[in-house]
């Protein structure tokens, strides 16, 4: 039920992405650099919150506590200083107003579809790589087996958590990437890179025994291409903003992020049924 309701109401990257590529519609890159910032908030956001999880580790009920005071500390600024594009009291674009592209309905599917395999893809990176591979083989099977773990639970966690801020220069650089490559090379691209290291994320783990630098060499893996992975999926929503009219963006945003979603979920579910 807890997890059900942080799904129904935690849709705020969803709604800020979509508020920038509406504030600012005629100046891609600008919504491109301002959509990156706010995944890199989010990244930050989500690290922060796994050390929650790390300075309580007795008691989890105290950490989410306190991040359901800080959800609601949110959504009352936001209630209060966010204001609707359309009644701003300034204007925030300041280029001329572009002619609205028409609804290409073949464009937006074959983008949507393109999205659902790139996150279906990404999530082998983060969160799978680490649960259950990185947990079972270097944790798990080692306790299972009475014996000393090459990573402890505690490094698990601290390595759980600190992934968001490898991803904050993905977000950062995202829009010189898309400016100088394009959204779709730099997809390909990235989407290439994160195959590899899937490949060899499942390489190194299969390594039997087992090993110190094994899972050193694993860990390292994550750190390195995951910022390739956030950015294929950052691009997925930079290329849903070029296809889509304006008054169809944040509709737009928040079936990209459910895909993403749904696919997590998938995912898990195939884990705990043992696939």
């Amino acid at each position: 039920a807890m997890t059900f309701a942080n799904g129904l109401f935690g849709s705020a990257a969803a709604i800020a992405n979509g508020y920038m590529f509406i504030i600012y519609k005629n100046d891609r890159e600008k919504a491109d650099e301002f959509g990156g910032y706010v995944m890199a908030t989010l990244m930050v956001g989500l690290t922060v919150g796994g050390l929650f999880t790390l300075f309580f580790p007795s008691n989890l009920f105290r950490p989410l506590l306190l991040s359901s005071a800080l959800c609601f500390l949110a959504f009352v600024v936001c209630f209060i200083f966010v204001f609707v594009p359309s009644e701003s009291p300034v204007e925030i674009d300041s280029e001329p107003e572009e002619d609205d592209i028409p609804l290409d309905k073949r464009a937006i599917s074959n983008v949507i579809i393109g999205a659902s395999f790139d996150h279906l893809g990404t999530l082998g990176i983060y969160p799978l790589a680490f649960s259950p591979v990185m947990y079972q083989r270097f944790f798990l099977d080692f306790q299972i087996a009475n014996k000393v773990p090459i990573m402890s639970g505690n490094e698990y966690r601290w390595l759980f958590s600190m992934i968001g801020l490898a991803a904050v220069p993905a977000a950062l650089l995202m829009p010189l990437v898309n400016k100088k490559l394009g959204v779709a090379i730099s997809t390909i691209i990235s989407n290439l890179i994160t195959a590899g290291a899937i490949i060899a994320l499942l390489s190194v783990a299969a390594i039997d025994p087992p090993t110190h630098s094994s899972f050193v060499l694993y860990a390292t893996i994550i750190y390195a291409t995951f910022p390739f992975a956030l950015l294929s999926q950052l691009s997925s929503g930079a290329m849903l903003d070029r296809v889509t009219p304006h008054d169809q963006k944040s509709l737009a945003q928040g079936i990209n992020n459910s895909l993403y979603d749904f696919a997590s979920k998938l995912y898990h579910g195939c884990d705990n049924l043992g696939f």
